[in-house]
C-alpha cells in the first residue's frame, strides 16, 4: 500500500506538529499529526490496522492506495468517463448579449450586441434539452443563466425554466437552477420571482468598496455608479436567495478589497453571503484592460495571500473556487452553452467565435466542428501530475487565447504548487470560519 500519487502534503500546518492531506481527486483534506504522517509514510498498511473502521474506510477512500500505476489507469478511466459519461447536463444559456454595465475587463467586449432571445428560441431550447435527455438518460439538468445581463430578458427564463419544469417532474429528472447577474435589476420583487421559479442561487460581482467597483464597473447608460444599487438589491434579498459575491481582482482593484470584505462585515452578510475571489484573465476580446491589470503567476499568489490573510482576519470563510473550480466543461459532452440566437458552443469564453460555434438547438450538432474539439485530450502525459484529477490540461478558453490552439496545454502547476499550500493553510488557520462546504476535516 502506497499514499495516493494524488495526494498534496503541507508540511507544518495548521500546527507546527500537524500536517494537511488533501486529495485532488475527491476534494477532501485532512489534519493529521506529524508523528502520525511519518508512520503512515512508513508503513501504510500496518497503520490503517491503528484505526478505527470508519477512519480506516476514510483513509483508503482519499489518501491510500494499493497500487500507484492502478491508480493512474482509475484516474484515466475517470477522465474519459467524464468526458463520454456524464451524468448531468450542464448548459449556460445567455438570455441576452446585451448589458447594462460596461465593465472595463469584459470578456465579451467586441461581441455584445441588443441582441435578446425571443419565445420561439426558448421553446426550442426546451424542447431540445428534453430531446438531449432522453436520448442520453440524464437524471440532473443543471441550467445556469448568464449574460450580457440575463434579467434584462426576464421573459427568456421564464419561458425555458417553465417547460423545462413540465416535463422534468413527469420524467423524474432533476431541475437545478442558477444564475451569474451584475445584480442591478435584482431587487426583491425578482428575487422573489426567481425563487418562485426554483432558482438555488445567484452570483453577483462587486469589485471592490464604491469608489473602485464604480470604476470598474460602471452603468452603461450614465455616469453613476453601480455600487449603491447593487449592493441594496444584495441586503434586500439576502434571506431570499442564497447569493454568491465575486470579487474579479487584479492589480488595480486588489489593495481596496479588504476594504470591501469591511463592508461585508459591518452591513452582517459574511454568515448570510458566499465570497470568493476571481483573477482577471487574459480574453479573446483583446481587453487593454486584461493585457495592463492582469497578474503572472508569481504575483497572483502574493496578492492572493494578502487577501486571504484579510479574509481569515475578519473570519470570512474560503471557498476552493478560487483555485479549485473543477474540470474545463468542454472535455463533457454533457456541457454546452448556448448564445441568445441558439447556437451551440462548448465554452462561455466561445461565444461570438464563428468559428466554435458547434451547432444549433433547431438543427443539431455540426458534427464535423463538434467532434474535432471533443477529440481534445489535453490530459495526455499529463498522469503522473498530481493535479491532473482537477486540472486535466487546463482551460480549453485559455489555451487558446495563450497558444493559438485549443488543443494545446493550459498548465497550472506552477500555479498550484504555490496555491494548495496557501490556500489549505488559510483554510485550516484557527478562526478563519470554517472551509469549503463540498470539503471534509478529520483531525487524527
Amino acid at each position: 500500500m502506497k499514499i495516493s500519487h494524488y495526494c498534496i502534503i503541507v508540511p507544518d500546518s495548521p500546527e507546527k506538529d500537524q500536517r494537511i492531506l488533501f486529495s485532488t481527486i475527491t476534494g477532501v483534506a485532512v489534519v493529521i499529526s506529524k508523528t502520525q504522517l511519518e508512520m503512515l509514510q512508513a508503513d501504510p498498511a500496518e497503520w490503517l490496522k491503528s484505526l478505527s473502521q470508519d477512519r480506516r474506510s476514510f483513509f483508503m477512500k482519499n489518501f491510500v492506495v494499493g497500487d500507484l500505476d492502478q491508480e493512474k489507469k482509475r484516474i484515466l478511466a475517470k477522465l474519459l468517463d467524464v468526458k463520454n459519461n456524464p451524468k448531468t447536463l450542464t448548459l449556460t444559456i445567455l438570455t441576452t448579449m446585451d448589458c447594462n454595465l460596461a465593465c472595463v475587463y469584459c470578456h465579451e467586449d467586441g461581441f455584445k450586441k441588443p441582441i435578446y432571445m425571443n419565445k420561439e428560441v426558448a421553446v426550442s431550447i426546451a424542447n431540445w434539452i428534453a430531446s438531449e435527455v432522453t436520448k442520453h438518460g440524464y437524471k440532473t439538468v443543471y441550467l445556469y443563466f448568464y449574460g450580457g445581463e440575463p434579467l434584462m430578458n426576464f421573459s427568456a427564463i421564464e419561458n425555458i425554466v417553465l417547460a423545462c419544469e413540465k416535463w422534468a417532474s413527469s420524467h423524474n429528472v432533476k431541475l437545478l437552477l442558477d444564475m451569474s447577474t451584475n445584480g442591478i435589476l435584482l431587487t426583491e420583487k425578482v428575487a422573489l420571482k426567481l425563487r418562485n421559479l426554483g432558482f438555488r442561487s445567484v452570483q453577483i460581482s462587486l469589485d471592490g468598496p464604491p469608489a473602485v467597483h464604480n470604476v470598474r464597473r460602471p452603468l452603461k447608460s450614465s455616469e453613476k455608479g453601480s455600487f449603491d444599487q447593487i449592493f441594496n438589491n444584495i441586503k434586500e434579498i439576502r434571506n431570499i436567495l442564497r447569493i454568491l459575491i465575486r470579487t474579479n481582482v487584479d492589480s488595480q482593484n486588489y489593495d481596496s478589497l479588504p476594504k470591501l470584505m469591511d463592508i461585508l462585515v459591518e452591513n452582517n452578510l459574511t454568515k448570510e453571503v458566499d465570497f470568493y475571489l476571481d483573477m482577471v484573465a487574459p480574453t479573446h476580446s483583446g481587453s487593454c484592460h486584461c493585457k495592463q491589470f492582469a497578474f503572472k503567476t508569481t504575483e497572483e499568489m502574493m496578492k492572493l495571500d494578502y487577501l486571504w490573510k484579510e479574509q481569515e482576519k475578519r473570519k470570512i470563510r474560503f471557498l476552493g473556487k478560487t483555485i479549485t473550480d473543477g474540470l474545463c466543461g468542454v472535455f463533457s459532452s454533457g456541457f454546452l452553452t448556448i448564445d441568445p440566437e441558439g447556437y451551440l458552443y462548448l465554452c462561455t469564453g466561445f461565444v461570438g467565435i464563428k468559428e466554435m460555434v458547434v451547432g444549433n438547438v433547431k438543427s443539431g450538432f455540426y458534427q464535423d466542428i463538434y467532434e474535432k474539439i471533443r477529440m481534445i485530450e489535453p490530459w495526455q502525459g499529463c498522469l503522473d501530475c498530481k493535479y491532473v484529477p482537477i486540472c486535466a490540461g487546463g482551460c480549453r478558453a485559455q489555451a487558446s487565447i495563450k497558444y493559438s490552439s485549443c488543443a494545446a496545454k493550459d498548465c497550472k502547476k506552477a500555479f498550484y504548487d504555490y496555491a494548495f499550500p496557501l490556500f489549505l493553510r488559510h483554510r485550516f488557520a484557527g478562526g478563519s470560519g470554517g472551509g469549503d462546504d463540498q470539503r471534509s476535516r478529520v483531525s487524527c
